[in-house]
């Protein structure tokens, strides 16, 4: 008996960590005496189900009630007997009652509900055992389903635009983010009832399909996924419980019929997950809520049976699932690292690239689809944008024509392929409505919010009328309309509600602000009409993504149309707009060169004084950017003629006393541009005293130019590429050099320090922010700075140890710490030999405590 209480005991651990997750029970061994046979029963799925059912019992009721322990105990007689065990129930039963229950909030609020449905169950279960003469014949369909349905969903399915590709899971498949923190093994618990929402293209179908390929292939569990959809006539038409499309769906399309009472058995029996796919797609609210109560009615009949549920979020609440039986949990969109593993999958598959050039690709793809990076984190968008890149290996700047694939794909297509018809009345208005609501909702006094369902249709209603539509018709079939785009393709969401009637607004700002977009250019279809609509909007610095994509959108429409819209641009004074036209559109060369020319007077206008600031950019402000616009960031077709522009300037202003300061702070960000670095050096441009080129092969002078223009500050507080600071130890990084930095070179730079040292050095505040006192043992002194450079360079790091009782490191740099130590103690301090007697100086007022570094 106590080897039959061991083996019960046994089980009973195993399914109480499933039942509740946060326990981790130690599972003990089998039992080595217990019949072969009736331990063969003990562990099957058949008495695990029956073993969860005297837990959850135990857990929320008590002791066992007596119709329930007799159906119980049936359940164990006739599973014996189907095991061909000869054992005695009464002590499996009794093991099973005296085991210890757990704690009620061990368990989620569904697996707790299921407990109501438990006796119904175990009477169904008990007749279904008595009536069946074998299950032998049962696990063996249960087997060759398995297989059936591992084959049928071996590969995932890619939609774009008139394409399908298929390939195997491994290859591509990026699993998404469950939330909350929900694993795919959660979801196929016993007793656990979830439904899964997501956006349009999030993933859902695609998860439903591995869920059901991946347990096939590795469990005993049969899956049965149903695509809702495919049985819309038949719900409909209602009149069928949801078991009957089990069993339909088993002979289509896995081409197995069953045998009578088998995928009951399967259900009832530990041995059946429910996957149900695609509940959104029902899209009669009144046909939706329909299947829901089928869904419920089911989950009460077999209560401790896995069911998944998919459906977008949009819509959801109108026909929701039973929160009591249903827990809740999203598909959430990638985040970079699954759209970085998802691009290197696919391009990896693509036969239209050489083999050689698919990881380059991928990375270039990543880095220029960072701009979008809000449609990229859709799988769906992601690939059809992955699409895009193959055949064309670029995203177009044309924003206009991103968003409009993609709005291709989601609203004229995605539902379409997928058998969800647009109502009758709509038939080539769509477009037209988005764009009307679009720009209603984006010029609105808070632009992009929510407006309430009554606004909503109203919009419509005037939209329809303004098509000829009758009053009343237009009003009946914006309430239709209303209803459609609820839920469908991305259009419209409900965000939540007044007092009296929901909420709802654009489900995704990007695609609002394109059809607004569109409607902004079909309403003003002469450059005129649409400047005058853009102007002030770009005038403030509002309406980036709109401004962009009409400008791209009447220049397709119109002829030279970018061309004439940044003419007037241009007259109004709008030069940062027409810099970033330049990403996106190719004006003629005169347009471009114009545009360049005068972004950069309106950065030269900046006086030198108002350049130098605590930044971590070296001398640039706002004012810089567009020409940055300009040179480094213009379609290829507009780079040279900017770049032309700016040396034909450089040659003109080379005389201006602000052009050293302005030229070297906007070439610190194109270190991307060699030969446009390389063409302005060979013009040997010298500040106006002529005594020192700006421009230098190995960027030591423009280093001279700038001490000696700002003083010791450009050292610290500052980075530039040309000169080759960036913010961390200075000597470490300027040994980097050494091979270009000679002696003379040092001296120079020394005695330009010592000359400039009663200037700024650097704040203590900015120091705390950028350097950390740990480094200075990096700070070894080198032989091609000389003496004099090596202790003026470290002196910042030495009056932090001192200032701070830090210990300096001796061993490391003794001269360094010898300087350090001197300040620290007010004592004496040895000039080295090799010292200047300037520099000697100025370090004996520094160790005196006479003048600080830090501001």
């Amino acid at each position: 008996m106590a080897s039959v209480d061991a083996a019960v005991g046994r089980i009973v651990v195993s399914v109480s960590n499933q039942l509740a997750t946060r326990l981790s029970q130690l599972v003990p061994p089998a039992p080595a005496d217990v019949d072969p046979v009736l331990l063969s029963y003990l562990e099957s799925p058949d008495f695990a189900e029956v073993a969860r059912q005297v837990v959850l019992w135990r857990t929320m009721r008590g002791a066992l009630d007596p119709a329930l322990a007799a159906d119980l105990r049936e359940q164990i007689v006739q599973g014996l007997r189907h095991a061909g065990a000869s054992a005695d129930p009464a002590p499996v039963l009794g093991a099973l009652a005296d085991a210890p229950p757990l704690r009620a909030d061990d368990l989620d609020v569904p697996t707790a509900v299921a407990v109501t449905h438990l006796a119904n169950a175990a009477m169904h279960n008990r007749l279904l055992l008595r009536r069946a003469p074998s299950l032998a014949d049962f696990h063996a369909y249960a087997r060759q389903l398995n297989r059936q349905v591992v084959a049928t969903h071996a590969e995932m399915r890619l939609p774009h635009v008139g394409v399908s590709r298929s390939v195997p899971y491994r290859e591509l498949y990026v699993r998404p983010t469950l939330n909350p923190q929900l694993s795919v093994d959660d979801l196929v618990l016993p007793g656990r009832r979830t439904v899964l929402l997501g956006d349009p293209g999030a993933g859902k179908s695609t998860l439903a399909a591995k869920l059901a390929h991946d347990l096939a292939s590795s469990s005993d569990r049969v899956p049965f996924l149903l695509v809702l959809r495919d049985f819309t006539p038949s719900f409909r038409a209602g009149g069928r419980e949801l078991l009957r499309y089990f069993e339909q769906v088993c002979r289509d399309p896995y081409n197995l019929s069953p045998a009578h009472d088998c995928v009951e058995y399967l259900l009832r029996n530990g041995r059946a997950i429910v996957v149900l796919d695609g509940l959104d797609e029902l899209v009669e609210p009144e046909l939706r809520r329909r299947v829901v109560r089928l869904i419920e009615g089911f989950a009460h009949q077999y209560p401790l049976t896995p069911i998944v549920v998919t459906a977008r979020k949009v819509g959801y609440a109108e026909a929701p699932l039973s929160t009591s039986l249903f827990a809740q949990g999203t598909v959430d969109e990638f985040d970079t690292e699954q759209v970085t593993a998802y691009v290197s999958r696919w391009f990896a598959l693509d036969a239209a690239t050489p083999v050689s050039r698919r990881a380059r690709l991928a990375s270039s793809f990543v880095a220029e689809s960072a701009e979008i990076a809000e449609l990229r984190r859709n799988p769906l968008l992601l690939a059809l944008l992955c699409a895009m890149y193959s055949s064309e290996h670029y995203l177009p700047r044309n924003l206009a024509q991103v968003y409009e694939r993609c709005a291709v794909m989601l609203f004229d297509r995605w539902d379409s392929m997928r058998g969800i018809a647009l109502p009758v009345q709509f038939q080539g208005r769509l477009r037209g409505a988005v764009q009307h609501l679009a720009w209603a909702l984006f010029t609105s006094p808070e632009s992009g919010k929510a407006l309430p369902r009554s606004r909503i249709v109203h919009l419509l209603a005037r939209y329809l009328v303004s098509k000829s539509f009758d009053t009343d018709d237009a009003l009946a079939a914006a309430e239709e309309f209303a209803d459609f785009c609820t839920g469908r393709a991305w259009i419209l969401t409900d965000v939540g509600a007044t007092r009296v009637e929901p909420l709802f607004g654009f489900t995704h700002r990007t695609f609002m602000e394109y059809f607004a977009a569109e409607h902004l250019v079909r309403k003003h279809t002469d450059t005129d009409s649409l400047w005058q609509a853009l102007g002030p909007h770009v005038a403030e610095g509002a309406w980036d993504v709109v401004s962009r994509i009409a400008l791209q959108l009447h220049d397709r429409n119109v002829d030279d149309g970018a061309d004439d819209v940044l003419t007037l641009a241009m007259r109004d004074g709008c030069t940062a707009f027409a810099a970033n036209a330049l990403q996106y559109v190719a004006p003629r060369p005169a347009l471009v060169d114009r545009i360049t020319r005068a972004c950069l007077h309106e950065a030269m206008s900046v006086p030198t004084a108002s350049r130098v600031t605590y930044s971590t950019s070296f001398l640039l402000v706002k004012e810089d950017l567009p020409v940055q616009m300009c040179l480094r960031h213009s379609l290829p077709a507009n780079t040279p003629f900017a770049h032309r522009a700016l040396l034909d300037e450089a040659a003109v202003l080379a005389s201006d006393p602000e052009f050293g300061s302005f030229l070297l702070g906007v070439l610190g960000c194109l270190d991307q541009e060699p030969e446009l670095q390389a063409a302005l050096r060979d013009l040997r441009l010298h500040p106006p005293s002529g005594t020192r080129p700006w421009l230098s092969s190995n960027g030591l002078s423009d280093l001279d130019f700038l001490v000696s223009l700002h003083g010791p500050k450009v050292l610290f507080e500052h980075r530039t590429y040309l000169g080759g600071i960036l913010p961390a130890p200075v000597c470490t990084l300027l040994s980097s050099q050494a091979r270009t930095f000679d002696g003379l070179q040092a001296e120079e730079l020394a005695d330009l320090i010592v000359q400039q040292s009663d200037r700024p050095w650097i704040s203590a505040e900015s120091w705390s922010r950028t350097y950390d006192p740990a480094w200075a043992p990096e700070l070894t002194p080198h032989d091609v700075f000389g003496a004099d450079l090596n202790l003026l360079l470290c002196l910042p790091y030495l009056e932090r140890l001192a200032d701070h009782s830090t210990k300096p490191p001796f061993e490391v740099t003794p001269d360094l710490g010898h300087l350090a130590e001197a300040r620290a103690t007010s004592g004496r301090w040895s000039r080295p030999p090799d010292l200047s007697s300037h520099a000697a100086h100025l370090l004996l007022r520094w160790v005196a405590k006479d003048f600080s570094v830090f501001e």
